[in-house]
């Protein structure tokens, strides 16, 4: 049996390997490897490092490391500890510059150990990965994603991502002054928190058939919704909904902005164009004061007649019951005639909400031509009716297109102020249209026709032929009809004057 041998002792004192054996262990590693003595001079520097640095090894061998790498700054700003320092506080990592033959500088991120060597310090070695294109890659994704939210941000419009499930992702700052959240109170939360209570019990039904058959309620269409402030009230807005891909999932991108302040502006115009429509009125039936007087005095002076006779013949017992109920009937009929112009002339200056109804067209052109009987009679106008007889109800505010007809016909009268007696014409017709949802009403003069000029400028505010006229007529009429979902033209009517038409929904058509 052999004698036993102790262990050699370690001598502490021997020097680590010299360069030339390391450098044959890492020559073939794909790491750069740094091996410093206790000076911290370049002891080995691998073929990894050559080729990266584009330094040969015996140039850089005994130089100190500061003269080839130099410290970065972390992500937080502070600047990276030394490769000896970090190697005496595990996990001894860091991020270094490795400077070019050129001073290029390659980011490397190091990892670096303590080789214990008696009575000297540590020896250290270094391995490290160049992450410079990953760290390029790495700023060049955040610039554009800080980019982007910089975009997002100062974005008029609200945007918000949801997954296909409806959970919210992500909301800029137009949304979250549009909602009163902060983007990290909605980020998590389903849509519906910002819906009104219908519209969030319908969505998930919405977003189901949506993701099983393609069929879009808003998605792609866009419309306009009422939405929930978080304090509870509602806003209006525009939105606008689109599915992307992100990694191969659905999500979905909404763009919103409130337009409160257009529907206020918008209901601000309707009231101010009410306002300006019951003064038109006003102005018309001032301008009506002697036809309508005299409309009203012939059924009062026929009743008084009729009365008179009454008594004569009562005085004088001669007259029969017979004759008596005819002439009290006239009476009746001749009331009942003025009070049927008192309620026109009251419901023309009624001033107030629009109301739209079924009403029936034909009577509505008998009732206009009713109150401007005397100012036809007076213009020696002859009136030609073609009014349908079956013709559908349209859906309309009463007044309102009275008023349009009124206006239509007196101006209509008013052009053919310098025809020939004989040659002033006045047409009026109602029918239905191509499109079957709307009655087409006409008013064609054979006045002077229309210049150029004056057809392009038509219906705009404060345009007008007339010496005396205010210009405002013809553009509120045509803002009325456009109200009513209609459409309000001129055109040139052979061999001369001019036709209105406009154009009216049907009380159960889709224009309703």
């Amino acid at each position: 049996m052999p004698p036993k041998t102790s262990a050699a002792p370690i001598d502490r004192s021997s020097p680590p390997p010299d360069g030339a054996v390391l450098g044959a262990l890492f020559a073939s590693s794909e790491s750069l490897v740094i091996l410093l003595d206790s000076e911290d001079r370049i002891r080995l520097f691998n073929h990894a490092c050559e080729v990266t640095s584009g330094r040969r090894s015996a140039a850089v061998c005994g130089r100190p490391l500061s003269e080839l790498v130099v410290a970065a700054e972390a992500d937080d700003g502070r600047t990276e500890a030394d490769l000896r320092s970090v190697a005496a506080h595990p996990p001894g990592r860091c991020d270094a510059y490795l400077l070019t033959h050129d001073r290029q500088r390659r980011l490397v991120r190091w990892s670096s150990t303590l080789i214990e060597s008696a009575g000297t310090r540590p020896w250290v070695l270094a391995t490290g990965r160049d992450i410079s294109d990953e760290r390029r890659t790495r700023d060049a994704v955040s610039e554009r994603e800080a980019r982007l939210q910089a975009i997002l941000d100062t974005a008029i419009e609200g945007i918000i991502t949801t997954d296909e499930r409806g959970v919210i992702d992500s909301a800029n700052g137009a949304a979250e002054r549009i909602f009163g959240y902060r983007a990290d109170e909605l980020i998590g939360h389903d849509i519906g928190i910002l819906m009104s209570p219908d519209e969030a019990s319908q969505h998930p039904d919405f977003m189901r058939r949506y993701l099983a058959t393609g069929e879009a309620n808003v998605i792609g269409i866009g419309r306009e919704v009422t939405a929930r402030h978080k304090q509870g009230t509602k806003i209006p807005i525009d939105l606008a909904i689109s599915e992307i891909k992100l990694s191969g999932k659905r999500a979905f991108v909404g763009m919103m902005r409130d337009i409160s302040d257009r529907q206020r502006a918008e209901e601000a115009a309707q009231l101010r164009l009410t306002e300006i429509a019951h003064a038109a009125r006003l102005l018309e039936l001032g301008e009506m004061t002697s036809g309508i007087a005299h409309e009203v005095n012939q059924p009062l002076t026929a009743i008084v007649s009729f009365a008179e006779a009454c008594v004569r013949m009562l005085d004088r017992n001669t007259g029969s019951p017979e004759v008596l109920r005819d002439a009290l009937g006239q009476i009746i009929g001749q009331g009942q005639r003025a009070a049927d112009i008192i309620r026109r002339l009251r419901q023309l200056m009624r001033k107030g909400e629009t109301s739209h109804a079924c009403i029936d067209i034909k009577q509505l052109v008998l009732d206009a031509l009713a109150l401007l009987r005397h100012e036809i009679n007076r213009s020696r106008v002859e009136v030609i009716l073609d009014l349908g007889d079956h013709l559908p109800a349209v859906l309309a505010d009463c007044i309102q297109i009275e008023q349009v007809t009124i206006n239509l016909v007196r101006n209509a009268c008013e052009a053919m102020a310098d025809a020939p007696e004989g040659a002033r014409q006045l047409r009026l017709a109602a029918r239905t249209t191509s499109d079957p949802e709307a009655v087409e009403v006409e008013v064609t003069d054979t006045g002077v026709g229309l210049s150029p000029e004056a057809e392009e400028k038509l219906f705009q505010s404060f345009f007008t032929t007339k010496p005396n006229g205010m210009g405002v007529g013809l553009a509120i009429s045509r803002s009325i009809i456009e109200a009513h979902g209609g459409r309000l033209w001129a055109q040139a009517h052979a061999p001369r004057g001019t036709s209105f038409h406009f154009t009216l929904p049907l009380a159960d058509g889709s224009g309703e």
